[in-house]
């Protein structure tokens, strides 16, 4: 009788372990196959939509030029020449003592234009130019002069002194 209940279990073992690998057969053929899929894709970049090259941030040109007791302190300048497909973009910060030139630049300045640059035409210049200040941590300023030529060639312009 303990050699039956022994085999029994033994065999009732055996047949729930064939059952539950089988299962994982067919996760790890999904996983072996989706590592066969490329990770960066080699697709052109579309350009009318992309960040670096205008719509996507909804502006062309912008220039920003902040003085802390009449030293240059922030320049921030990012441009899009349509026509060559390029783009030109520069952050100096001589407060944190950088500066960084095209793609170094984008990456330093892509979360700045995203968080304070959204939809700028509802905003007024005082908030605009508050939250500029905000977001770069400056709370005394000497200049302030901010350009911003838009996609559809529309202009704003801030040039404060204190």
């Amino acid at each position: 009788m303990r050699k039956s209940k022994f085999l029994m279990i033994t065999i009732f073992a055996s047949v729930f372990l064939v059952v539950g690998c089988g299962n994982n057969n067919n996760d790890n053929k999904r996983s072996v196959e989706s590592r066969d899929e490329p990770l960066i894709s080699a697709e052109i970049e579309d350009r009318d939509g992309s960040y670096y090259y205008g719509a996507g941030y909804g502006f062309l040109d912008f220039d920003l030029e902040i003085d802390i007791d009449g030293k240059d302190a922030i320049d921030i300048n990012y441009e899009v020449d349509k026509q060559n497909d390029t783009f030109e973009a520069e952050y100096k910060n001589n407060i944190e003592n950088f500066h960084l030139k095209n793609e170094e630049a984008m990456n330093a300045i892509d979360e700045f234009f995203n968080e304070v640059l959204l939809n700028t035409e509802n905003k007024s210049k005082e908030d605009l130019m508050r939250e500029i200040l905000e977001s770069l941590n400056i709370e005394d300023y000497s200049k302030f002069d901010l350009e911003i030529t838009y996609d559809d060639n529309s202009t704003l312009t801030i040039q404060e002194s204190n």
